[in-house]
C-alpha cells in the first residue's frame, strides 16, 4: 500500500469519526463514509494499514487501526498473511501496544489485538503458520510493555483483558486447553505483580483498583493456583481500613462469592468474622446514641460495609 493510499484512508477515518468532522457533514455522508471504510477494511491490502495507523497522532486513526487489525484477525484473516508476515504482525502489534500516551480506549483495543493473535496463533496451534514459539506470549508482551515505561496500571489492564476475553472467546476443547494453559504458566506473573502492588505504598492512584481489577478478572476462569491467592487475603482484609476499601470490598466479594474449593473457613470467612466483629461499632451507634435520620460514617463507608455483609452471609449459608 503506497504512502497515498494511507493518507487518503487517514483522511477518510478522520471525515468520518472526527467530531469536527461530523458536525459539518450529514449523517447519511459519515454513514457513507463508514461504510466505505468498514468494506476497506475487509481487504487483504488493509494489514498494511495497522502499523501507520496506529502511529499516527490522531486518537481516532488509531484506534481504526487497532480496529483494523482486531476485526481481522477474530474474523480469521490470518490465513491471507505468510508465516513471515503473522510473526512481523505479532512483532508489530506487541511493540504498539506498549506506546504511551494513547487513551484508554485505543490501549484497550490494542491489548484485545494481541489478545486475538493469540487466542489464533497459540489456541489453535498456530496452524502451522507463525504460532509456534508463542506460547509465553503473556510474559513476553508484558515484558514488552513494561520496558517502554508502562505503568503498573497499564500492566494489569492488559493481565485482566486476557482473562476476560480468553474466557468469552468461543472456542473449541483443545483450543481452550492451549490457551488457558498459557495463562496458567503465566499465573506466577500475574500473582507476584499484584503483590507488588498491594505491599507497595504506590503514589499512582490508578496502581492499586487496576491491580485488583485484574485479580477479579483471573478468579472466575479458576487460572491462579488456589494456595497463592489465599496468600492475598491478609492484605485485601487490611485493605480495608483504606481509601481503597471498595476495591478491596469488591474483590473479597468475588471471593466469597467463588470460593477456591479447597479452602476451609479460616482462609476468608473466619478473618472476615474477625474484621466484622471488630469494626462493627463503628456502623453500628451504641443504644440512644444517635439521632434517627443520622449515620454513624459516610453512607459511602457504610454501603461498602454492607455490600461486603451480604456476600459474606451468603458464603456463610452456603457453606
Amino acid at each position: 500500500m503506497s504512502s497515498l493510499d494511507v493518507a487518503h484512508a487517514i483522511a477518510l477515518i478522520q471525515a468520518a469519526y472526527a467530531p469536527a468532522s461530523s458536525s459539518s457533514a450529514s449523517g447519511t455522508a459519515i454513514q457513507t463514509l463508514q461504510s466505505t471504510l468498514l468494506a476497506a477494511q475487509r481487504t487483504p491490502a488493509a494489514w498494511a494499514l495497522v502499523v501507520p495507523l496506529l502511529s499516527h497522532p490522531d486518537p481516532n486513526v488509531q484506534f481504526f487501526g487497532a480496529h483494523t487489525a482486531h476485526a481481522k484477525i477474530a474474523r480469521g484473516e490470518l490465513s491471507s498473511l505468510s508465516t513471515e508476515e503473522q510473526a512481523g504482525l505479532r512483532e508489530a502489534l506487541v511493540g504498539l501496544a506498549g506506546v504511551q500516551g494513547r487513551t484508554r480506549v485505543v490501549r484497550r483495543k490494542v491489548y484485545s489485538a494481541v489478545v486475538a493473535l493469540a487466542i489464533r496463533s497459540v489456541g489453535e496451534g498456530g496452524s502451522g503458520r507463525g504460532g509456534e514459539g508463542w506460547e509465553g506470549w503473556v510474559e513476553g508482551t508484558v515484558s514488552a510493555l513494561a520496558g517502554a515505561g508502562a505503568p503498573s496500571a497499564h500492566i494489569h489492564e492488559f493481565l485482566a483483558g486476557a482473562a476476560e476475553d480468553v474466557g468469552s472467546a468461543s472456542l473449541l476443547p483443545q483450543p481452550r486447553i492451549r490457551i488457558e494453559q498459557s495463562l496458567r504458566a503465566a499465573a506466577p506473573l500475574v500473582l507476584q505483580s499484584i503483590s507488588s502492588v498491594l505491599a507497595s505504598n504506590s503514589q499512582d492512584p490508578d496502581a492499586l483498583p487496576a491491580a485488583l481489577a485484574c485479580l477479579v478478572a483471573w478468579l472466575p476462569h479458576k487460572l491462579l493456583p488456589q494456595e497463592s491467592v489465599a496468600a492475598l487475603v491478609p492484605p485485601l482484609i487490611s485493605l480495608l481500613h483504606t481509601p481503597a476499601r471498595e476495591a478491596a470490598s469488591t474483590t473479597l466479594s468475588e471471593l466469597l462469592a467463588r470460593p477456591p474449593s479447597a479452602w476451609g473457613p479460616s482462609v476468608l470467612l473466619e478473618p472476615l468474622l474477625a474484621w466484622v466483629s471488630t469494626t462493627f461499632a463503628e456502623y453500628a451507634p451504641a443504644a440512644g446514641g444517635l439521632e434517627y435520620g443520622r449515620l454513624p460514617t459516610s453512607s459511602e463507608s457504610l454501603k461498602t460495609h454492607a455490600r461486603l455483609l451480604l456476600a459474606l452471609a451468603e458464603s456463610a449459608v452456603d457453606t
